[in-house]
């Protein structure tokens, strides 16, 4: 019979590679969330070569923990286990993603995964996505008890994964602002995880604001490898469209473009009512205890300071707390606003070393405490810990992370950059 709320779906090994998989209606309740796993006596590969290779569509209150007969793998000192590993038979031909949210999935928890795409050369990105979750069709409104209300696209969460050599983005959340048949997002969460060596953005977000949206604990290695120059835009570490998203904890080393990158786009009007998701002037996000290392390093083409604050003329301005942050070895500004970025965007108590300008604000924000005199050698150990204390200045006593990116406390004598001084 049909899954039931509660029950739980294993999915078989068989021989140990098995072919495309959709797993279509799967709803659970909040109280009773179907659980999807692996079966134990080994890594469970899903494999495909076009399309979509692993698909949830029309999924509600689903747990997809896979974490059945982990292996463990390390990169840059972060271990991932999982026990699902989806991938490609080949390089070529390459599917649209290899983990796809569809229609009407929403209230989704994905976890303990690999992805290996088998790219080696990035010359052009179209297609390849590790992931996607969103849908071009889910509808921006619904009729809930005869009233048309705001349809979201939510509760995505994905973590515990490790994503490679993918053709596209490491992970594409969202529509773009101009796709008007889909649905925004919202309390989307991606944390706890590894995208290594990708044709675009490492992490590409959009449309996510609704409720709580967050990106932590992740680092974004090696990230927009193309170098055809009309992809200079999608090159990121980290990229936010149109989205009102905190981001944490990560790392972004050796991006093609930005390694944090806040943006409004045309299509994002000030002002302007959109369906029945209201008004927007501003949108509100942190970002915190990153460490953001040589980036815009594929092309001049393409942008190059380590955290990017920016709009388009005219549209919504992201208003960006950016704070306690180690941006090092930038090709441009260690932070850069656009002077279409809010005025109230507040850069402080970051270590900004060796980059090529130390901040270029424009009108879109305010510089306070932050370290730059300095160079890397006298200032970061190899990890990016301090070799000596760099104490917060400014208003960092009233703007701060309880923690550091390692977790340690910045209670006393709070440090600038994203490590505390031990």
């Amino acid at each position: 019979g049909a899954v039931q709320p509660g029950d739980t779906i294993v999915i078989a090994r068989g021989s140990g590679t098995r072919g495309a998989l959709k797993i279509t209606g799967a709803v659970g309740t909040a109280a009773k969330r179907i659980k999807v796993i692996n079966e134990s006596g080994g890594l469970l590969t899903i494999s495909g070569a076009s399309g979509f290779v692993l698909n949830f569509e029309d999924c509600r209150y689903v747990d997809a923990i896979f974490n059945n007969s982990m292996t463990t793998q390390t990169i840059g000192g972060r271990s991932i286990s999982y026990g699902l590993l989806v991938t490609a038979p080949s390089a070529s031909p390459t599917p649209t993603c290899f983990i796809k949210t569809s229609g009407t999935t929403s209230f989704l928890k994905i976890a303990n995964f690999k992805i290996d795409g088998k790219q080696t050369v990035f010359g052009d990105g179209g297609g390849g996505s590790g992931m996607q979750t969103y849908d071009l069709n889910s509808g921006r409104t619904k009729v809930v008890n005869g009233s048309t209300v705001a349809n979201w696209y939510e509760s995505i969460e994905v973590s515990d994964f490790l994503i490679i050599s993918c053709k596209g983005e490491g992970i594409y959340g969202g529509p773009n602002m101009y796709t008007t048949t889909a649905a925004w997002c919202k309390d989307m969460s991606y944390h706890d995880g590894v995208i290594q060596n990708t044709g675009r953005n490492g992490i590409e977000l959009k449309c996510a604001l609704g409720g709580t949206n967050v990106v932590y604990n992740i680092d974004v290695r090696g990230t927009g490898r193309n170098t055809n120059v009309s992809e200079a835009n999608q090159l990121a570490g980290i990229s936010l469209a149109d989205s009102a998203a905190s981001v944490y904890n990560c790392k972004s080393i050796d991006s093609g473009g930005q390694g944090i990158f806040y943006y409004c786009t045309q299509y994002f009007d000030y002002g302007a009512a959109v369906a029945q998701y209201g008004t927007y002037t501003v949108i509100d996000a942190d970002c915190y205890n990153n460490i953001v290392d040589n980036a815009g390093n594929v092309s001049t083409s393409a942008a190059g300071d380590g955290i990017s604050l920016g709009a388009a003329p005219g549209s919504v301005e992201p208003r960006i707390h950016v704070y306690s942050n180690t941006v090092i070895n930038s090709r441009e500004a260690g932070v850069y606003t656009n002077n279409q970025a809010n005025s109230g965007c507040v850069v402080e108590n970051n270590i900004l070393l060796e980059n090529g300008s130390v901040t270029s604000l424009s009108s879109g924000g305010t510089g306070v405490g932050n370290y730059s005199t300095g160079t890397v050698a006298a200032t970061l150990a190899a990890d990016y810990t301090l070799i000596a204390e760099r104490q917060a200045l400014g208003t960092f006593s009233t703007n701060y992370s309880p923690t550091d990116i390692a977790g340690t406390s910045r209670a006393g004598t709070a440090s600038r950059g994203a490590y505390e001084y031990a």
